[in-house]
């Protein structure tokens, strides 16, 4: 199970509305002149952070400090609905059109319009399915180190 941290927002009637933050280490490493994760960390800021409900069975406050786990085979779900559906759906519809027609704009336009399809469809096929599938759940209340100190 991925282990994160993350803040609460609100909390009202068994829910809270919570908001995770890139890793406080990112960026410190020797890769971070190379790193993927810190550009994208970079151009999307922390204002862009993903803020989201969950149901929590104990009484929290706005600034508490939690953790959320989430299942490796839901990450591994939501890595293939999101990253190879897609991937599957450009590559099949890139060979399909490139045999079909012979004009390079047919072709592109097939492609694009295919592959926009198929975000959509997994939109609402990922829609349609269970939300909690895909939904991190509440561990606790993270420790406070050095609260004392």
């Amino acid at each position: 199970m991925m282990i994160e941290q993350a803040t609460v927002l609100s909390y009202q009637n068994g829910k809270a509305l919570v908001q995770c933050y890139a890793k406080s280490g990112c960026g410190g490493c020797a890769a971070q002149n190379h790193c993927g994760s810190k550009a994208l960390s970079g151009l999307s800021g922390e204002k862009t952070a993903p803020r989201f409900e969950i149901k929590v069975d104990q009484v929290l406050k706005a600034g508490d400090q939690i953790q959320l786990g989430l299942a490796e085979n839901t990450l591994l779900m939501s890595v293939f609905w999101v990253y190879c559906v897609p991937l599957m759906v450009l590559i099949g519809s890139t060979l399909l059109f490139s045999a079909l027609f012979s004009n390079e704009l047919l072709v592109a336009s097939g492609v694009i319009f295919l592959t926009a399809c198929s975000f959509w469809t997994v939109k609402l096929v990922t829609a349609h399915q269970s939300l909690t599938k895909f939904t991190p759940i509440f561990l606790g209340k993270s420790n406070t180190f050095g609260a004392g100190d």
